[in-house]
């Protein structure tokens, strides 16, 4: 049983390669607290992998409200662990109590279920999905295979078993027609992802990819608009009408994050004009099957893509999905009755309820 004095854990940072927009997200999620009266102890992950204790909570927010958590290098190491049937956090002042964590990491190293196998092996509740669903979805072509196996279409794709980029090229075009796209198996955010729309331009966008690791290649959809479906968690369950992103080209980590993004964002582009009910329906649909095929819990974002000949395809699993001031999962809870300072009481209260897991 935890004790009255155990406090919130929120996660930030990481070692992974989408450390800075875990940071900015974790902001948001800090301000949505302390809007609830909620007291969160900030533990940031640096890049070397050390987790650190906030030194001042009161900084944290005003950090926050500037945009991003900051992992400091002068705040005392920390790490999770399990005295008896609590859940803490071991520091060399002694043993934290932690009630619940939420693990605001994304990408490798954070939403791919490590950090959840160490939260359970600990023993400490935490909101999102656990260890298995975060590994399953974090592997791009094992979800489209399940997309596959549902009846619900997605681009044709290839993971080539092969680390030069020419015979991965006679590979792929063993399975797949020109104009190609090349992207890591397992990172997020578009990291590494670049479109290769003839034989002469795949090595480069091959070689792009594989420097973090497999590589994922698939038939380019001319894509139209990228539709965004959030799940909530809550009251049974609830997948959003889908947002969506309007981009010329591939929505790059660059246009999702950078100041000068040429994206539209819109929240709902069924009112805009921009997708029919059917489309939208369609998405819908989709997602509730890959939500429970997946089991997801609490928060998730599930895409796809609308392409110009009015095709919804999917595209892939997010299972701790942006959060940040600018990202759509936050828009379309808000839209849908749960702003985040509603959403993550509500999320903290559930993972309590669940307790601590067994990885």
């Amino acid at each position: 049983m935890q004790r009255k004095s155990s406090a919130v854990l929120l996660l930030y940072g990481g070692a992974g390669r989408e450390h800075e927009i875990s940071c900015r997200s974790a902001a948001n999620v800090l301000l949505a607290l302390n809007k609830a009266g909620i007291n969160a102890l900030p533990v940031g992950i640096g890049k070397d992998g050390i987790f650190r204790l906030h030194p001042d909570v009161s900084a944290a927010i005003r950090e926050a409200g500037a945009g991003a958590l900051v992992v400091h290098r002068d705040g005392g190491a920390v790490f999770p662990g399990r005295l008896c049937e609590t859940g803490c956090l071991l520091s060399e002042g002694g043993a934290i109590p932690i009630r619940c964590a939420l693990p605001i990491l994304h990408g490798d190293r954070g939403e791919d279920g490590e950090i959840q196998g160490l939260l359970s092996a600990a023993g400490i509740p935490y909101i999102g999905c656990d260890t298995r669903a975060g590994a399953l979805c974090a592997d791009k072509s094992a979800v489209k295979a399940i997309a596959s196996h549902l009846g619900i279409p997605t681009a044709r794709w290839v993971v080539p078993d092969e680390k030069d980029p020419e015979r991965a090229r006679l590979a792929a075009e063993k399975e797949l027609f020109y104009p190609l796209f090349c992207k890591p198996l397992f990172l997020g955010s578009s990291v590494g992802a670049s479109s290769a729309p003839d034989r002469e331009s795949f090595a480069a966008s091959y070689a792009g990819a594989a420097q973090y690791g497999r590589v994922l290649v698939e038939e380019a959809v001319d894509v139209a608009c990228e539709l965004e479906v959030a799940y909530i968690g809550l009251s049974g369950g609830i997948c959003t009408s889908p947002g969506a992103v309007v981009c010329d080209g591939c929505y790059s980590y660059d246009e999702k994050y950078g100041e000068g993004s040429r994206a539209a964002v819109l929240t709902d582009p069924l009112a805009e004009g921009r997708i029919s009910e059917s489309a939208a329906a369609l998405c819908r649909r989709y997602a509730e099957r890959l939500v429970s095929a997946a089991g997801l819990r609490d928060l998730s974002r599930i895409d796809f893509f609308l392409d110009r000949r009015g095709r919804v395809l999917f595209n892939e699993i997010n299972t701790l999905p942006g959060l940040t001031e600018i990202s759509l999962y936050p828009r379309l809870a808000a839209s849908a009755g749960y702003p985040p300072e509603i959403l993550f009481p509500r999320l903290i209260a559930l993972a309590e309820e669940r307790g601590g897991e067994r990885p």
